[in-house]
């Protein structure tokens, strides 16, 4: 069982659509998916329509929650708006220990557990650091990626020198994608040049169908399979199983 986290500090890089399209793109491989939502925006937990009597606050204060089936061979831990009084606590090492013993409880009944992150460094987002085989993150290609890029790879840097020597960097996922803009054409270079293969071959471009999508439950991949975007996601999701093998 591989445990993949997603996360960028910045908000609105199609980080929830990447984990909720890559989870359902797995499934579609016949792999055994675990979606777990620790961002207190529970966009992937809206996504799919999901309602649970326990949440991932559950996960982290006590080392518990009942899974919610989404589909076939996809399951969800729900997220919750109460996530966000977790960050307040400022210690990482509770949370640490229970999110690391329930993933542990999930051995031999899933291939994969994708987690998406708050858009933080909090204490949320370290945990789920810490408990990673794989780090994703999805960005955007404009000016300011570089630092914020940067600034996330120095805490994988601390993480993997105090509690995950394990945790390795699957790559940056450039999404939202429109080389015809010169910004992006120019941003997209910089970052090759400075991350080199760590950026993915695969990008993702814009669509409106992606939000469209979120009203029937699904991600684009289910939605609009012949779509652009969905076939972006299928590229870079054969990628992710290629640089995570």
């Amino acid at each position: 069982m591989k445990t993949i986290v997603f996360s960028n500090n910045k908000g609105g890089v199609a980080k929830t659509t990447t984990v909720a399209t890559m989870g359902e793109l797995l499934t579609a491989r016949a792999q055994r998916v675990l979606l777990i939502d620790l961002d207190a925006q529970a966009n992937l937990t809206d996504t799919f329509g999901v309602d649970g009597t326990t949440t991932a606050c559950d996960v982290l204060t006590r080392g518990t929650c009942d899974i919610v089936n989404v589909s076939k061979r996809l399951d969800m831990v729900p997220g919750t708006g109460q996530m966000a009084g977790i960050e307040l606590t400022g210690k990482p090492q509770p949370l640490i220990a229970n999110l690391r013993a329930y993933i542990q409880q999930q051995t031999g009944k899933y291939d994969f557990v994708l987690i998406d992150t708050p858009p933080s460094l909090g204490v949320v987002t370290i945990a789920a650091f810490a408990v990673a085989d794989w780090l994703v993150i999805p960005t955007q290609a404009e000016p300011y990626a570089l630092t914020g890029l940067q600034r996330i790879l120095d805490v994988v840097n601390q993480v993997k020198g105090t509690n995950n020597p394990g945790l390795n960097v699957a790559g940056i996922l450039l999404t939202k994608h429109n080389e015809k803009r010169r910004v992006t054409a120019a941003a997209e270079q910089a970052l090759r040049q400075h991350f080199g293969k760590l950026v993915f071959n695969a990008t993702i471009h814009e669509s409106v169908a992606v939000v469209e999508a979120v009203t029937t439950n699904h991600s684009v991949a289910e939605y609009a399979p012949k779509n652009r975007v969905a076939q972006d996601y299928a590229k870079a999701t054969a990628e992710l199983l290629k640089r995570t093998k």
